[in-house]
């Protein structure tokens, strides 16, 4: 096993794996649902993400050192966690891939209308195996540039039309909207997803009281920059308009210009790139992982290959925005689903495996 990396490699982790594709649909979701000053939604559903990285928190703690696959493995049977990881390895490979597609989807629809969507996912394909086949250490460090390379000039892009906005966009109504609140909330619940996942890459962190703290912040700066795209829409887009935009955020990048860029939004979709490949790589990362230890299997280089191969063959079929986002919405129910009974089931473990220590 490798030297174990610093525990700050944690925010840059968490923030990537939760930046995904809905960001370009965010404001729309949120107009449509919640209605007038819908942002305000955003932190709300936000605290919903931090009281269950609470109880991570608690599973940290508790562990004693040892990995989510070690504690897993000891709650239970051998043939059930076998299958389970069988389950959630072949879930989260078409999960990622899923994902990927979408993002392939929009830029083929915006810049490349006449390119094959199936060559354009075989590009992508590779880049995600290269990246997932990099050891442990390199996916911290290598996740860590691409942070700073496609995402911290991004925000600060974003400043420049603060002498545009409208404050009279932003009315003293809250809330005003015919919107489904249940499906609207689980919709900007899965802008969060990813978070989640990193319980499985703590065991390659140092031990450290300061491991959760960067995770929490991870998880805010991601409020912060979902709080930021929404509120500049909010005022830069009059309401009703905002509601019939399918991807605002990018209709809102195509105003911004700069003397040595004509278009900016294709630049950001081009740096945004780096953001899917480290989501669509962190969840093929764990079920690469657990689909090994399923199999009790130490370095199999065809594993990888593999789940890259089920992925694609599993996501061909998917031509069109709707086959797209309908089979992405279903996973994402039952992601969410994952991502709230994950650390319930670990914590009720944890929890009476301490008390019969103490008895």
């Amino acid at each position: 096993m490798s030297e174990r990396v610093h525990p700050s490699y944690l925010f840059f982790l968490m923030y990537m794996t939760q930046s995904g594709v809905i960001i370009f649909s965010l404001p729309r979701i949120i107009a449509e649902t919640f209605g007038t000053n819908g942002w305000l939604a955003i932190p709300i559903i936000s605290m919903v993400v931090i009281f269950l990285l609470v109880l991570f928190d608690f599973i940290y703690q508790w562990s004693n050192d040892q990995s989510i696959y070690t504690i897993i493995e000891k709650m239970l049977p051998i043939s059930m966690y076998k299958i389970l990881y069988i389950l959630l390895s072949l879930f989260w490979t078409v999960f990622a891939f899923t994902i990927a597609k979408k993002y392939v989807f929009i830029v083929k629809s915006l810049y490349y209308p006449l390119t094959s969507i199936h060559w354009l996912m075989f590009i992508m394909v590779i880049l995600i195996y290269f990246f997932v086949t990099s050891t442990i250490d390199s996916i911290f460090r290598i996740t860590t540039f691409l942070f700073f390379l496609s995402s911290t000039w991004m925000i600060l892009l974003i400043f420049l039309v603060i002498p545009e906005l409208e404050l009279i966009q932003f009315t003293t109504f809250i809330f005003q909207s015919q919107g489904d609140f249940l499906r609207g909330s689980i919709e900007i619940y899965s802008a969060f997803l990813g978070f989640e996942m990193i319980i499985f890459f703590l065991h390659h962190v140092q031990k450290s009281s300061k491991t959760m703290k960067y995770i929490y912040l991870g998880q805010l700066f991601s409020t912060f920059v979902y709080l930021i795209v929404t509120i500049f829409n909010y005022g830069f887009t009059s309401f009703e308009q905002l509601k019939y935009q399918s991807y605002p955020f990018i209709d809102f990048f195509r105003y911004i210009q700069l003397p040595f860029i004509e278009r900016l939004d294709g630049l950001y979709f081009m740096f945004f790139l780096m953001k899917i490949i480290v989501t669509a790589t962190v969840y093929l990362y764990v079920s690469i992982e657990i689909l090994k230890r399923s199999f009790q299997l130490s370095r199999p280089f065809y594993i990888p290959i593999l789940l890259c191969v089920i992925g694609f063959i599993c996501i061909y079929p998917l031509n069109t925005k709707y086959d797209i986002d309908v089979l992405l919405s279903k996973m994402v129910y039952v992601q969410t689903v994952i991502s709230i009974i994950l650390p319930a089931i670990l914590i009720l473990y944890l929890s009476v495996k301490r008390r019969k220590t103490d008895v």
